[in-house]
């Protein structure tokens, strides 16, 4: 069966990725690699800065589940591994990429000229 992913970065929607739940009827409902929603809590600072939602045809539970990931203030700001990017919406396909390009930027810097 099939569901919805949708990402949100504070307040503001970033984009979806198709999944596939591990489901049966007469099933209790396991989820492919996540919660049904997920908050993104950065250990640095504290914040939750991100979080995503499941939406399917069943109803599901509201369940939630904590990810440590650091934000983009306190590193690369990443939702997902380059595995997870299988049915991701080209918004957030996008988004993924430039974080991860300005993730290594940020360290290639660091490197080359410390504070």
């Amino acid at each position: 069966m099939r569901a919805t992913v949708q990402y949100f970065e504070g307040t503001s929607y970033i984009g979806s990725r198709e999944i596939e739940l591990a489901y049966k009827p007469g099933d209790i409902i396991c989820w492919s690699r996540s919660w049904p929603n997920t908050a993104y809590w950065c250990q640095d600072c504290g914040e939750i800065w991100a979080r995503s939602v499941t939406q399917a045809e069943i109803s599901l539970p509201q369940d939630w589940g904590l990810v440590h990931k650091r934000c983009p203030k306190h590193g690369a700001g990443l939702l997902l591994l380059w595995t997870d990017l299988e049915g991701a919406d080209e918004d957030l396909t996008r988004r993924e990429f430039l974080a991860t390009i300005e993730g290594v930027l940020h360290e290639h810097s660091k490197q080359y000229f410390p504070s």
